[in-house]
Order: structure tokens, then sequence, then C-alpha cells
């Protein structure tokens, strides 16, 4: 199994020291009016300059939630908490002001969300929507050619045409690629990757993970794939993050994580992964009774 998800895995790259550093993270949410859930508990991770890391999990895991964390997309709320560290490029961001967050948004991190027509402004061109994406400090002068540069970069042919159309006017794979080129636009050090794949179809899926690697490839972006399903994050990243019930059950080299994997809700989730010759084999699901079990085994491959 875990040779067939490695098929097409990318070479190490080199790494420049940590872009981001999270540490005992702890994030608590609302859920009512006086109810809340604590969706990430005690989450170490790191990114170096250069470096592809996965971060797995079913929903509900706490993986989105640490990736918003990372970008400082979290709901700003008084009932919104958050403990422990992330440091990006040497500065504390737990308890930044908005306008440290405004910088680090605008130069250093950028989101590609999941659902592109809930993120893409319907009453604005494509074209429109990247240019504000390119840093203000930028020679405005040479802006037309910014769009289509980087909607070429993001895999889109007939750029003039597709900067002049409304996000309704393109497909769902399309769209997904415009995320890209919305995310590049300030060439950031780190592009975080939500579940950029979830609503296409296989044969789309395939062209955006082709277009997402071969854009982090030119940029020498580090990157941090979110997914569910582990078999999107098997063959483009470095380094690989397991994470259950808000904390993190598993971690180390992809490659190693997935030939030799050590608890036993990783193995569940390798088990699920459909294979060519499953023809006709009932597809293994978790079965909730474990669950139990999987949150009291001591956490492995801790970062």
């Amino acid at each position: 199994m875990s040779s067939e998800l490695l098929t097409g895995t990318t070479e190490p790259r080199a790494g420049g020291g940590p872009l981001v550093r999270v540490t005992d993270l702890n994030v608590c949410l609302p859920t009512g009016v006086r109810s809340e859930v604590e969706a990430v508990r005690s989450v170490s991770l790191h990114v170096d300059r250069g470096e592809r890391v996965g971060v797995v999990g079913e929903s509900g895991s706490g993986k989105t939630v640490t990736g918003r964390a990372i970008a400082g997309l979290l709901p700003t709320s008084p009932r919104v908490r958050v403990r422990g560290s992330i440091v990006l490029e040497g500065r504390e961001m737990v308890g930044a002001p908005p306008q440290a967050w405004d910088a680090v948004r605008t130069r250093t991190v950028g989101m590609i969300f999941q659902d592109p027509l809930t993120y893409l402004n319907p009453v604005m061109t494509i074209g429109r929507q990247v240019a504000e994406a390119v840093p203000a400090g930028r020679d405005r002068s040479g802006q037309d050619g910014d769009v289509g540069r980087f909607l070429a970069l993001a895999g889109l042919e007939d750029v003039d045409e597709v900067a002049r159309r409304f996000p309704h006017e393109l497909s769902g794979g399309m769209r997904q690629r415009v995320l890209i080129a919305v995310a590049i636009a300030k060439t950031p050090d780190l592009l975080v990757a939500d579940e950029p794949t979830t609503a296409l179809d296989a044969t789309v899926q395939k062209r955006v993970l082709a277009t997402l690697d071969e854009t982090v490839r030119r940029l020498g972006t580090s990157l941090v794939l979110i997914s569910h399903d582990i078999a999107v994050v098997a063959g483009m990243t470095d380094r690989i993050y397991v994470m259950y019930a808000g904390r993190v059950v598993e971690s180390g080299p992809t490659a190693d994580v997935l030939d030799a994997p050590r608890h036993a809700y990783t193995r569940a989730l390798l088990r699920s992964v459909r294979s060519l010759t499953d023809d006709g084999v009932e597809l293994y699901s978790i079965p909730d009774s474990l669950r139990a079990s999987w949150a009291r085994e001591e956490v492995s491959g801790a970062p």
C-alpha cells in the first residue's frame, strides 16, 4: 500500500532552518452561547525553508484550525483562545497585534482554500482579484503583466481571457487554480493549502496537484498541505504529521511514516485508501468503537 502511495514523491528539498515553528499550540473555539471545544491540543510542528510538510487526518481532527492559526486566520472573537507559540521567521505571533498579522499575510504566508466560490468575489473579474493580492509596494505599472504571469504559473492558459472573466464563468478546476494564483501573487515564503482538491474529480485533482507541485518548485516556497486523504500528501511532501482528536499522534519523514506507521490511527488511515486492485472489495472504514483506544495510545514520533 505505502509503495503505491509514494509513487511520484519529489526529491527532498534542502532545508534552510525553521521558517515556522509551532510549539504546544492550543486553540479553543466557541460552539454555543456557553460551550466551547478544544479544537487543537498541544500541537507542535515545524516547517523549514523550502520544505513540504503534510498535515493529515479525518474531518474534525484539528488540521484546518492548525493551518488557519499559522496564517492568522482564526475568528476574531474574545471567545477564541490561543495558547502556545507560533514563531514565523523568528517572530512570536501568538498575541501579536492585527497589524503584525496583516504584514505576515501580505508577504510571508499565502493561503489556498478548498472552496473557490466562497473565497472568490463573484462581482470582480479574475484579473482584478489577482491584482489585489500583489503587494502594494510593487511597481503598479507592471501589474497587468504580473496578473498574467501568476495565472500562467498557476497552470491556466489564455490568461488574458481568464483575467477578464468572473468566477462563475470558470470550471471548478480553473477556479482552484485562480486561488493558487491569488496566493502566490504575493510571492510568499510559505503556502498553506487547505484541502485544495476536495471538491474536484480525480482527473482535475491530479492536474491541480501537479500545478501546485510545479508552482512550489519554481518559487522555492515552503508548503503545508492539509488533507484528509493520506494519498494526496504522500507524493507531495517531505514530512508528515498525522492528527487525531486535535493532537499530533504521529510524525516523521513521509516515507518512514507510510512504510512503518507506529500509531493505530495512522494504520487505519492507510487501510482506508483504495488501490487499483480493490475492485469489488468492501472499503475499510474506521469503526467508532476504536476511537477511545486510539486516544489513549501514547503519541509516537512527536516532533
